[in-house]
């Protein structure tokens, strides 16, 4: 009994001696792009032997703190130039392990359409972190909308500028809150993980946009002395791999989902092709004088003479005041009319396919108008766009364009990216 009881206690130990051995490796991140990021690789990282787990943070200052307090492993938010600056300032003892992918910033405004609208005494909204600020300023030279007097000085601040010919004003404002007060300025310089949070497009809604010379990766950060840690260096090795890789070109390309749109595009233009087709040659029928004397041609004596056999249709028109041929040309033209509405959302659908849900239900609508008023006799076209409306609906949205850079080494200096802007 004695000995069953050790060897209990034993095995209970070396289970328990397990769990720690491949223990917890906790990471703070923001939420996008990077936190679904290392939602991505926690599986991996598992058969590995590595328990990943991830510690949402919504700020820039919170994750560097945590992690100098032991509270978290790692860190994976934010550039080299504002750790080595935040590093500075607190004295704090973490380390850049390694580059992962680049976020542009960009310019976004809800007031103007170009940064040629740009008024004299417009504000714009920059962060008020000394790294993401003359990192805005500096974008803002590279696009010659201010001159600073060295362009290359990552800390650049509103003193630097030599030249303002707008006399524009600067609101240094909280990165978290940037996308928030868009309507209160005229335009504010947002970093590029806290506009995929506000749903903002790089590519699509940015005025003017970081291109390939942008310094600014987003790192894995460690504490000093932490470099080398195994768990870490398989977090390391899993944020570079081919499916992080694949799962950004897939996620957050927009080009890319426009590309995988083309079968959807070709199977709805059949559709339309026919349809427009159709919808003429009924429009010329329908609002023809001669419709009413083609009804009365001896080829349509034997239909209509069973119709009007049909107690519906002798129902009708009596209700209608109606003869037979004056409703049938009444009928046709409201199966025209019918069929130019079902066309006019179908041809709205197929120039909308970005917004791929009221895509498909526009396609929906049309699949069954179409179904419906024709009982069976267009079945390809109500099929056709029934088959896009389900892609659509089935189709994985892109989320917006990153800038992704993969270092193979940290030893490797040169940047290597791959652009989807």
């Amino acid at each position: 009994m004695k000995f069953t009881k050790l060897f209990g206690t034993v095995g209970a130990f070396l289970l328990l001696s397990a769990g720690a051995l491949a223990g917890t490796l906790k990471v703070g991140a923001t939420p996008v792009p990077h936190a679904e990021i290392l939602e991505l690789i926690k599986p991996d990282l598992k058969k590995q032997g590595v328990d990943l787990k991830i510690v949402e943070f919504t700020d820039y200052v919170t994750p560097n703190l945590a992690l100098s307090d032991k509270e978290i492993d790692a860190n994976f938010f934010q550039h080299k130039p504002y750790l080595d600056k935040f590093v500075e300032e607190r004295k704090l003892n973490l380390v850049s392990l390694g580059n992962v992918h680049v976020e542009p910033l960009g310019l976004y405004s809800k007031k103007i359409k170009s940064i040629n609208d740009l008024k004299k005494g417009d504000t714009i909204a920059i962060p008020n972190d000394p790294s993401n600020g003359g990192r805005a300023l500096i974008l803002l030279h590279n696009k010659g909308v201010i001159t600073l007097k060295d362009p290359k000085n990552l800390f650049a601040t509103e003193f630097d500028i030599v030249k303002n010919p707008k006399k524009l004003k600067f609101k240094p404002t909280e990165v978290a809150q940037l996308p928030r007060i868009l309507p209160d300025v005229t335009a504010a310089i947002i970093n590029g993980n806290y506009a995929l949070q506000a749903n903002l497009s790089p590519a699509k809604d940015s005025l003017i946009l970081e291109g390939k010379e942008s310094p600014y990766a987003n790192i894995l950060v460690v504490r000093k002395g932490d470099e080398k840690r195994e768990d870490i260096q398989k977090l390391l090795k899993a944020l570079r791999s081919e499916k992080v890789k694949k799962y950004i070109e897939e996620n957050f390309n927009k080009d890319l989902f426009i590309k995988k749109l083309k079968i959807e595009k070709i199977l709805a233009w059949i559709a339309n092709v026919i349809m427009i087709l159709i919808t003429v040659l009924l429009s010329l029928g329908a609002f023809s004088s001669q419709l009413a004397t083609a009804f009365k041609q001896k080829e349509f004596e034997p239909i209509l003479y069973n119709l009007l056999q049909d107690p519906g249709v002798e129902s009708l028109l009596k209700s209608s005041g109606l003869d037979i041929v004056s409703l049938l040309v009444l009928l046709v033209k409201v199966y025209t009319i019918v069929a130019i509405v079902a066309l006019l959302l179908a041809l709205i659908a197929s120039f909308a396919m970005k917004a791929r849900i009221v895509s498909g239900i526009l396609f929906l609508i049309s699949a069954i108008v179409i179904g419906v008023m024709t009982v069976g006799i267009l079945l390809p076209v109500y099929l056709l766009y029934f088959i896009v409306a389900i892609m659509l609906f089935a189709r994985k949205a892109p989320k917006n364009p990153v800038d992704i850079d993969f270092t193979q080494t940290p030893e490797k200096p040169e940047i290597d990216r791959l652009e989807y802007l």
